[in-house]
């Protein structure tokens, strides 16, 4: 899913590994930065950052 931040900075989240629950984070559009993390950062990324999802 896309994401928003209130700068307009768009990252794009994703389920990489549904078995080790591996998520990616990545700069949109994409940089070279490159972020694996678990789910439990991955809610804690959004609701600090507050990000919006964007429509597709």
């Amino acid at each position: 899913m896309k994401y928003q931040d209130k700068q307009g900075k768009m990252y794009l989240i994703y389920c990489y590994n549904r078995v080790r629950n591996t998520w990616k984070i990545e700069d949109y559009p994409f940089t070279g930065r490159i972020m694996e993390v678990d789910e439990s950062y991955v809610m804690r990324f959004v609701r600090e950052n507050k990000l919006k999802e964007v429509a597709e």
